[in-house]
C-alpha cells in the first residue's frame, strides 16, 4: 500500500524565470486535465443495506478537537479494521496555505495533483482491506472533503463558478457503476467528489459541545502561527461543514445511512454505545484494545473541570438565562484566563454561531 506524500512535497517552491515564462503560457492556455493513474479495482458496490459498508469516513470538525470515536475504539489496533490518518488533508493545507505565493492555476494544478494521490492511497487501501475482510476507516475533518471554493462561500458568477469547477476530484472511471461516462454533482453536494464516488463511503459524524470543543481548536490554530488567525477560526470552529455533508448524505437514497456519534455519550459508556454503533454500521470490534480506562480517566476530568458549576448552572437558569448563555457565563473566565479577554470574545462569538448546527445534528445523533 502506498503512503501519502509529506506535505513538503506537495507545498509550490519559488518559480524560476524559465519557469515564469513557462507559466505565462500557461495562464494563457485551458487549465489542464490532470493524470489519472490507473487504481485497482474497487470493492463491489455497497450492500443493499444502506446502513452497511466496507469503507467508512470518520468526520471530525479539526484534527485537533476531538476524535473520541477513533481513539476509544483503538482503530488502528482492531483486527477487523484497516485504519488511515489525515486522508486528503493534503489538498485543504495545499489550498490554504498556499494560495498567498503561488499562481492561481499553478495552485489548482497542485491541489488536483495531491487530490489525485489521496484517491490512489484511498484505493489501495479499501482494495487491501477488502481482500483481507476488513472495513477501511479513514480519520477525516468536514472541511478536507469540500470543494475550496465552497469553504470561502458558494460560487455565484461565472467566473467563480469555473473556479469551482477546476478543483473537482477526477476519480478513476470505475466508479461510474451504470457505465454511462457521467459523474454527476447534485446541488446538495458540496464535496469534491461526484455523487458516484461518495456513495462507496459511509460516513460517521463525531460531535462534541462547541463550548468543550471550540477551546481545544482555538488552542490548536494559536500555535500554528497562521497569518490570518481569524479566517482560521472561522473555516474550523463551526459545525457548518459537517452539515453539509450530512444532509447529502441523509438525502441521497443510494448512498449509506449517515451516523452521528456523541463523544460525550461515548465516555460515558462506552461498551453499549459501542455495540449500538457495530449494530449500525456492521463493525467487529474485539474489546481487547478499546480503552476503557482512557474513558474513565475523561470522564473523572469533566467531572473535576464542572465541579462546582451544577449550583452556579442552576442559579443562572432560574434567573432567567438560556442554557447556552449559563454555560457560556461559567465557561468564558476559564477561556479568557487561558487566552485572553479578546480571544475569549471570539470563541463566545463561535459557540453562539455554532449552536443551531450543532443541535441539528445532537437531535439526529445515535441513541
Amino acid at each position: 500500500m502506498s503512503h501519502p506524500p509529506a506535505s513538503d512535497t506537495m507545498e509550490p517552491r519559488i518559480e524560476t524565470e524559465a519557469e515564469l515564462e513557462e507559466e505565462a503560457r500557461f495562464e494563457r492556455s485551458p487549465a489542464p486535465e490532470p493524470a489519472s493513474s490507473p487504481a485497482p479495482t474497487p470493492a463491489p458496490a455497497p450492500a443493499a443495506n444502506p446502513t452497511l459498508f466496507s469503507r467508512m469516513f470518520i468526520i471530525a470538525v479539526h484534527p485537533n478537537g476531538t476524535n473520541n470515536l477513533s481513539t476509544l475504539f483503538d482503530l488502528p489496533n482492531q483486527p477487523s479494521i484497516m485504519a488511515i490518518e489525515n486522508l486528503f488533508s493534503g489538498p485543504f493545507k495545499i489550498c490554504f496555505k498556499s494560495s498567498q505565493a503561488t499562481n492561481r492555476r499553478r495552485l489548482i494544478s497542485n491541489t488536483q495533483t495531491a487530490i489525485q494521490r489521496n484517491l490512489q492511497e484511498a484505493d489501495y487501501a479499501w482494495a487491501h482491506a477488502y481482500g483481507q475482510g476488513k472495513i477501511l476507516c479513514a480519520n477525516v475533518c468536514a472541511p478536507w472533503l469540500l470543494n475550496p471554493s465552497v469553504l470561502n462561500g458558494r460560487p455565484e458568477t461565472d467566473q467563480a463558478v469555473a473556479h469551482w469547477e477546476l478543483f473537482k476530484a477526477r476519480v478513476p472511471e470505475s466508479y461510474d457503476f451504470v457505465q454511462d461516462g457521467l459523474f454527476n454533482h447534485t446541488d446538495m453536494n458540496l464535496s469534491i467528489f461526484p455523487d458516484e464516488y461518495l456513495r462507496t463511503w459511509g460516513m460517521t459524524f463525531v460531535i462534541v459541545h462547541p463550548v468543550a470543543l471550540f477551546p481545544l481548536i482555538y488552542r490548536a490554530l494559536k500555535y500554528t502561527l497562521s497569518p490570518d488567525h481569524k479566517h482560521s477560526c472561522a473555516l474550523h470552529m463551526t459545525y457548518h461543514w459537517m452539515v453539509v455533508l450530512y444532509k447529502w448524505a441523509e438525502a441521497d437514497s443510494a448512498a449509506p445511512t449517515p451516523i452521528i456519534m456523541d463523544a460525550d455519550v461515548l465516555i460515558k459508556d462506552l461498551m453499549e454505545y459501542a455495540a449500538r454503533f457495530c449494530q449500525q454500521t456492521g463493525l467487529r470490534l474485539n474489546p481487547a484494545p478499546v480503552r476503557f480506562y482512557d474513558a474513565w480517566v475523561q470522564r473523572q476530568v469533566r467531572e473535576r473541570d464542572n465541579k462546582g458549576f451544577g449550583d452556579r448552572f442552576i442559579l443562572l437558569t432560574a434567573e432567567g438565562r438560556s442554557t447556552l448563555d449559563a454555560v457560556i457565563e461559567l465557561a468564558k473566565p476559564r477561556w479568557a484566563e487561558d487566552f485572553g479577554n479578546e480571544a475569549a470574545g471570539v470563541i463566545e462569538g463561535a459557540v453562539r454561531a455554532a449552536q443551531d448546527d450543532y443541535m441539528y445534528l445532537y437531535d439526529r445523533r445515535l441513541q
